[in-house]
C-alpha cells in the first residue's frame, strides 16, 4: 500500500534536501582541495 504524503511533508523534504546537497558537496570537495594543495606543494621544490 503506497504511503500518502501531504504537501507540507513534501515541502519539508525539499528543504532538507536543499540543505543536505550543498553540505554533501562540501564534504566531497574538501579532500579534493587537499589533494590539489598537496600536489601544488609537492611541485614547489622541483623546478
Amino acid at each position: 500500500m503506497p504511503l500518502r504524503r501531504s504537501a507540507e511533508t513534501r515541502a519539508i523534504d525539499r528543504q532538507i534536501v536543499g540543505l543536505a546537497v550543498p553540505a554533501f558537496l562540501a564534504l566531497v570537495a574538501e579532500p579534493l582541495f587537499l589533494l590539489g594543495d598537496a600536489a601544488v606543494v609537492g611541485h614547489l621544490g622541483t623546478t
